[in-house]
Formats: C-alpha cells, structure tokens, sequence
C-alpha cells in the first residue's frame, strides 16, 4: 500500500529504499534517512559511509523505487505500459521553491538512476490523504482526514458526495 521515505547507504550492503532501509537503518542509524523530502530546500547534503548524498540526491532515489514498484504492479496486475506522469503529494508548507526541487528530483532521467517523470501537478498531503479516504467512504456525514506524517500533521475535512462524478469534496485543511 505504501513504501516509506527511507533511503539506506552502506558501502557493503549498498543502496536500499523503503522497508529494507527502515531494517537495515534500525541497525546501522548513521547510514539512513528518513523524511528527506522537508530537507530539500536546505541543501542537506549527508555522509552515509563516506558517500556524499544531497537531500534531492535522495529523493530521487526514493521516487525512482516508488515508480519501478509501480511499473512492476501495473505490469503484473493489469499488463500496462510504464508510469511517465505523477501528481506529487506536498507538506502544506511548501511554497515553489521546494515544489521545483522535488520536480527536479522526479525527473531525473531512468538511464541516470532516477524516475523520469513527468510531473502533471501537486497535491498537499491533507487533500491527498483525504482523497485516499474519501475513496472509502459513502456516509452523508462530514469526516475529519489526520494525516500523521514524517514530522508534520495535517488535517483535512471531507464531505462524501457519492452521486457527482467526484466522490467527496475537500471542504478546508490545515498542516
């Protein structure tokens, strides 16, 4: 259902994303990363064994595991042909500047070890967790959206609205 934001480097074990980095970090902490993604308007660069990582660096390694599951599910699920085109989930927070640098991050090439995407838009995390849900819901109440993220919590309120061609409504959100 999801693939967490954790990039791991050793020079042994070389590069990991996800569950695997989340593992192998629990062991060896000063070689993973965890929620890059609110670095990157710094310019975080980290040492993981001796290797220099920029935090977009990292986002993209991250982004390039996330579309190479995709690829492997639509494959094997529906025998589609390979995700070009994202909409990205952002921090409340972000403004342009941190939007631009996860594009760039995104569309790091396939050949140069990154996702190659193109992205169509952004969506902020509360709407998108909101969407997730709304997905499931079909009561004619109004239903809260928490969204307990890498370091933030955002809010979203939802009205299902299951007879529109959209099955819910992002009334307000706030993170």
């Amino acid at each position: 259902r999801g693939i967490p934001s954790v990039f791991y480097f050793d020079k042994r074990n070389g590069e990991m994303v996800g569950v695997k980095a989340e593992a192998y970090g629990n062991r060896n902490p000063d070689c993973v990363v965890a929620n890059v993604k609110s670095e990157l308007p710094n310019g975080t660069v980290y040492d993981l064994d001796g290797i220099q990582y920029s935090a977009g660096d990292i986002c993209t390694r991250i982004l390039a595991k996330i579309t190479s599951e995709a690829n492997e599910q639509l494959e094997t699920e529906f025998r589609e042909k390979t995700v070009y085109e994202a909409v990205l989930s952002v921090p409340v927070r972000f403004g342009d500047n941190e939007r631009t640098l996860l594009r760039k991050a995104a569309e790091v090439s396939r050949l140069d070890g990154g996702a190659g995407l193109t992205i169509k838009n952004f969506i902020q995390e509360p709407d998108a967790a909101a969407i997730d849900y709304g997905e499931m819901i079909s009561t004619a109440d109004q239903v809260l959206v928490y969204d307990l993220g890498g370091g933030t919590f955002d809010v979203a309120l939802v009205i299902p609205t299951p007879f529109e061609e959209q099955p819910y409504r992002v009334v307000d959100f706030d993170g």
